[in-house]
């Protein structure tokens, strides 16, 4: 006789919609997100993020302002300590932070706040370029998958399997465009910013990473036309060679000038942020990175 099936009924339980009162704005709260159906509490929560940031983007700049009452009031604070105990590291410390609150209190104002908003812009291009690579590296990955299924679907006569794996590369090329699109998205925004900064700053190593950062997206419309043509191998760059010959199957040719132009775009786009964060009181934190490397693409 087999042992009887037990049967635990879970209470579902109806989440409560997240709410937050804004000051001078009233209570923002999430609305359900269906009729019919009994939402996930952390699908409320993740949506509800979005809004809270549209939210609050006025409400930060009075923290701002607060933010630097306070710093000012701890530097009066620590003088006497300081005085008495003969340590000037204290003061100094203090006025430095006291340096990027007043910093950011300024980025309220142009053209500092065109400042603020170029950074942003650049740290979107530095994600975005990531995303692309990280999503090229498993792009990659299924390509070796398809060629591997490929060679089995050629030693074992099975015509159709062949036509499954090129009906799975045959979109590859498109694919490869709209990311180049995305890039490219971005670059307008940016340039106009970047040129008026040049003429405002005058900075010999913000010049040099953009006229870097404009020599790369210059190439972009080189690969876009090669891709389109059906071209066999992309356009030569400048400092790049790769002499690694692509496996027959795969119907794009090596990206390997594609990847290291994008990156090239990065690492400028990184020195373009850390030369402007100390206007606005950021912190000059972003790192370039080397390229990856891809099997087959």
């Amino acid at each position: 006789m087999g042992t009887p099936i037990t049967v635990t009924c879970r209470q579902l339980t109806f989440p409560t919609p997240p709410s937050i009162d804004i000051p001078h704005f009233g209570i923002l709260q999430k609305a359900q997100e269906t009729l019919d159906g009994i939402p996930d509490p952390a699908d409320l929560l993740c949506k509800f993020q979005d809004t809270i940031a549209v939210a609050l983007a006025p409400v930060r700049r009075y923290l701002e302002m607060i933010e630097a009452f306070l710093t000012i009031k701890q530097c009066m604070s620590v003088i006497p300590d300081a005085i008495t105990s003969l340590d000037p590291g204290v003061i100094l410390d203090c006025m430095k932070n006291l340096a990027k609150a007043f910093a950011r209190l300024l980025s309220w104002l142009p053209p500092f706040t065109y400042v603020r908003l170029a950074m942003d812009v650049t740290s979107y291009l530095l994600d975005l370029v990531d995303a692309i690579l990280s999503l090229a590296a498993r792009v990659d990955d299924k390509i070796d998958k398809w060629v591997n299924l490929d060679a089995l679907a050629k030693q074992l006569g099975d015509l159709e399997l062949v036509n499954f794996v090129n009906c799975g590369m045959e979109d590859l090329s498109t694919d490869l465009r709209l990311l180049l699109k995305l890039v490219k998205f971005i670059e307008p925004a940016n340039d106009v910013l970047m040129e008026m900064f040049l003429r405002l700053l005058n900075s010999d190593g913000l010049r040099d990473a953009y006229e870097k950062y404009k020599e790369a997206s210059e190439y972009y419309d080189k690969v876009d036309t090669a891709l389109s043509e059906g071209a066999s191998s992309l356009p030569a760059l400048a400092g790049f060679s790769s002499s690694d010959t692509q496996d027959p199957v795969v119907p794009v040719p090596r990206m390997g000038a594609l990847w290291e132009n994008m990156n090239r775009s990065r690492n400028a786009a990184v020195v373009i942020y850390n030369t402007l964060a100390p206007f606005v009181g950021a912190d000059a934190d972003k790192e370039a990175r080397s390229l990856p490397t891809f099997k087959y693409l």
